[in-house]
Formats: C-alpha cells, sequence, structure tokens
C-alpha cells in the first residue's frame, strides 16, 4: 500500500483556503471521505454547488509558467463531475496568491512529478494546467 503523505498542517492549511472559498462564494463546506477523489464539497442552502480539490504550495505563483495535477486526480474529478453535473474546482494557495479552476477542461498532459522523495508513484501522466486558466479570488 502506498503511503499517505497528507500532515495535519496540510489539512489546516486546505481547511484555510476553503474558509476563503466559502467568504468568498457564500457558502459552507464538508470534509469528504478519501473515496471521493476531492477534498471538500462547497454547499449552499444545502445542495452542493462545487467539488473542490486544495493545494497549498510553498513557492509563488509565477515561480512556474504551469501547475501540474496528476492525471488520475483529473480523471476522478472529472468523472465525479460527469455523474453530478457538479464542477470540481482546483483551489492553489501559493505563498503570494490564492486561485481557482475547473478540473474538467482540456489541458496539456505531459509526464511529470515530484523526484525528491524517492516514491517512484510520484512521477506520472500529469495535467499541465497554464497559469492562465487560474481565477484569482
Amino acid at each position: 500500500m502506498r503511503p499517505r503523505y497528507e500532515r495535519k498542517v496540510d489539512l489546516t492549511n486546505e481547511v484555510a483556503v476553503m474558509e476563503e472559498l466559502a467568504k468568498k462564494f457564500d457558502c459552507t463546506y464538508y470534509k469528504l471521505p478519501v473515496k471521493y477523489g476531492v477534498d471538500f464539497a462547497a454547499v449552499r442552502d444545502g445542495v452542493i454547488v462545487a467539488f473542490v480539490e486544495v493545494k497549498c504550495r510553498s513557492v509563488s505563483k509565477d515561480t512556474y509558467s504551469s501547475y501540474i495535477l496528476s492525471l488520475s486526480k483529473v480523471m476522478s474529478a472529472c468523472n465525479l463531475q460527469a455523474v453530478t453535473g457538479i464542477p470540481v474546482i482546483l483551489a492553489v494557495r501559493w505563498v503570494d496568491a490564492t486561485a481557482w479552476t475547473n478540473i474538467c477542461q482540456q489541458f496539456k498532459y505531459v509526464i511529470g512529478g515530484r523526484k525528491d522523495r524517492e516514491d517512484w508513484q510520484d512521477v506520472e501522466p500529469v495535467a499541465s494546467i497554464p497559469m492562465a486558466a487560474f481565477t484569482e479570488l
């Protein structure tokens, strides 16, 4: 079984991003079980209005020309959107900005990922999401 790299501080940071989104879009949110493949459901008047995957990065937004996201995450998110008709949003907090985009778009797909953990499964097909696809909060 693959190790989980998520730490308690990661969850705290995700919740902080969701607080910001909930305030901006006048909704509440619920943390979802892992089996849904995304982090949160955004809810307004008791109805789910979006599913949200949250990422927090320790670099500025302009460090890279694109943001990479695992193709398996994209596939899971797009399946959820196809089944429910509810948009799946990727929200990213960099050190200098927070922005969002719909995960289910046509992006360029490349091989990418991190190599610092010596986990061969970290290098895989990824969506290369151009920074221009994001809307800042």
